[in-house]
């Protein structure tokens, strides 16, 4: 694109004028941060981890309204003598005018609590139904610890400066336990928004909520119950996002049984694959 500009005026700034950018587009994932070049996902781990209360990435567009919002992918850590299990996380979306916190209005909420210590791996957590959005509106995407407990969130290696650069946009918020905000900030949420079209915002909430694996931490079989859904696949990442055991499904009496039996001790992510070609993400720890 090349434009032109006239003014009486002396330019103060000429470097500005060009403007390079390079862009990943994807087609299900919103996302502030470094990506992975094999998986086209964003980079697992975060760059960093900050002990903010809250942290929240923006997002506006024209053509908002072809996408709703399924959920929100994080990662945090705890402090050095203590660990996730049993900590809370809330997670919620927000209406803006783009400028002060103060007009936040939310539309939309739902919660994380850690069953084990997944400290600095990727967490998903969907909202209990899919969000639609607007052309041209201002949103907000948090996460957000609201005990007194310390949890380090991850951030990006993206920044101020970089976030300009970019992505044309610096805006993400953060907020400290006393209520202290700030937009404008030399880090970024590493928080990945994961989209699907606006056509399937209504799909059945089944397929949205958070499912459950048990036992877990795992041996040699995991049970999900998945409801009256069709499953198609099921996929074993590693927190790398390689590809450790892809399987056919055996689901009897809405629960869906998994053999795990050769996959080795660690954290993994079990993505199942509908029908109507929705995932679903749950992450499960093997141990023997």
């Amino acid at each position: 694109m090349n434009y032109s500009v006239i003014s009486d005026s002396t330019e103060n700034f000429p470097s500005d004028n060009d403007v390079n950018s390079k862009m990943l587009i994807n087609s299900t994932y919103l996302s502030r941060g470094a990506v992975d070049a094999s998986t086209g996902l964003p980079v697992v781990p975060a760059d960093s981890y900050y002990s903010f209360t809250k942290n929240c990435v923006a997002f506006v567009d024209a053509n908002a309204s072809r996408i709703g919002v399924r959920g929100i992918t994080f990662s945090a850590t705890a402090t050095r003598t203590d660990v996730l299990t049993g900590k809370f996380i809330e997670v919620r979306a927000y209406e803006w005018d783009g400028t002060t916190a103060n007009s936040m209005s939310e539309i939309a909420y739902t919660e994380y609590d850690y069953n084990s210590d997944l400290s600095e791996v990727n967490v998903t957590v969907n909202f209990p139904q899919g969000v639609p959005l607007e052309d041209n509106q201002n949103y907000l995407f948090c996460v957000e610890n609201s005990t007194s407990d310390t949890v380090y969130f991850g951030a990006s290696g993206i920044g101020y400066g970089q976030s300009i650069t970019t992505y044309q946009d610096y805006q993400s918020l953060f907020e400290q336990s006393n209520g202290t905000q700030s937009f404008f900030s030399d880090i970024s949420p590493a928080i990945s928004i994961e989209t699907l079209p606006a056509a399937a915002v209504g799909v059945e909430e089944e397929l949205t909520k958070e499912l459950t694996a048990y036992p877990n931490p795992a041996k040699n079989m995991i049970s999900i119950p998945v409801g009256n859904v069709e499953v198609m696949s099921v996929v074993i990442y590693d927190i790398t996002g390689k590809i450790v055991s892809s399987q056919s499904t055996s689901v009897v009496n809405n629960n869906l049984t998994l053999d795990v039996t050769s996959v080795p001790n660690g954290v993994y992510v079990v993505t199942l694959n509908y029908a109507n070609a929705t995932t679903a993400n749950i992450n499960v720890v093997i141990s023997k």
